[in-house]
């Protein structure tokens, strides 16, 4: 089996790096069948969890150990099975380049020389299974994700929201959708530029976020228009948070080279019934921000 280089940095840690191939004709270059087999298993799965863990799993049977961790920050992925002792092997994993993470294994005693070795042939059945459920998972956020502002979008909103309205009723709980307009936005773009509507719409969401609780959730329907869901919150709670966004927003500008420019928002309310959709639900928060826009807006009107 060919291995890939492997370039040493400061401490033990190296740098396990393989020039990218993508014909896979045949996978990560094996010709053992033994190592090919163990490549196999790893392709079967497009979750990056799932793929560790089977990969931990071949290591505890191939190799003596007392820990073993992945660890990747950008997907806030921090994988840990084992207690670390003493000695320890760390991998920065590379594909072609690309950052794939970092494995560490740790033990009593020493790693012999053939141990290394056999760590490192099997890293390379690892990295292209992990490169492409690395892949997966970009095309998966990306595709439910707002590039502008980074919050879930409207794809988003139409898979989760009819699961969120579900459970809560099953289990007869509060839910309550706020729909978010901003105020003469589109005079904004059309007097300062897009430029200046992006970095408003982005600072709107910053703002809306601090008044959030972890479980609340932000969709940006399109336009100048989100969609917060509120779990286990009833219409009066709702409103509350409603009016500490309006608030917030009414007390935030945005600083250009002549001028203040002042923001606020219109948004409507509506708490879940017992036969809602998500299309009767978002109707009539819908309508109770059409009628606060009608009222003049810069107000909440709960449905």
């Amino acid at each position: 089996m060919n291995l890939p280089n492997i370039a040493a940095i400061k401490g033990n840690r190296k740098i396990f790096d393989v020039a990218s191939n993508d014909s896979q004709s045949a996978p990560l270059g094996a010709q053992d069948t033994r190592q090919y087999g163990l490549a196999i298993r790893l392709f079967r799965s497009l979750d990056v969890k799932e793929v560790m863990d089977t990969f931990f799993a071949i290591m505890q049977n191939d190799l003596p150990h007392d820990s073993i961790e992945y660890h990747n920050e950008k997907f806030g992925i921090s994988l840990t099975a084992g207690h670390a002792q003493r000695h320890r092997l760390e991998y920065s994993l590379e594909l072609a380049g690309q950052s794939l993470g970092l494995l560490v294994m740790t033990r009593g005693r020493v790693f012999s020389s053939r141990e290394v070795r056999n760590v490192e042939n099997l890293l390379c059945c690892l990295v292209f299974p992990l490169r492409n459920a690395i892949r997966y998972r970009v095309a998966l956020t990306s595709a439910c994700e707002d590039p502008l502002t980074g919050v879930p979008n409207r794809a988003a909103l139409d898979n989760n929201l009819p699961r969120e309205i579900s459970l809560a009723q099953r289990h007869g709980q509060a839910l309550t959708l706020l729909v978010v307009d901003i105020d003469h936005f589109k005079q904004v773009n059309d007097n300062y530029g897009h430029l200046v509507g992006d970095q408003a719409l982005r600072t709107v969401v910053g703002v809306i976020r601090e008044c959030l609780r972890g479980t609340d959730m932000i969709y940006r329907y399109g336009g100048d228009e989100f969609v917060i869901s509120l779990p286990s919150t009833e219409r009066e709670g709702a409103l509350d948070v409603a009016e500490r966004i309006r608030q917030r927003l009414e007390c935030t500008s945005l600083e250009l080279d002549n001028a203040s420019l002042m923001l606020s928002a219109s948004i409507g309310a509506a708490e879940i019934h017992e036969r809602d959709t998500l299309d009767s639900l978002f109707k009539r928060a819908d309508e109770a921000m059409l009628g606060s826009k009608r009222s003049g807006r810069n107000r909440v009107i709960c449905a």
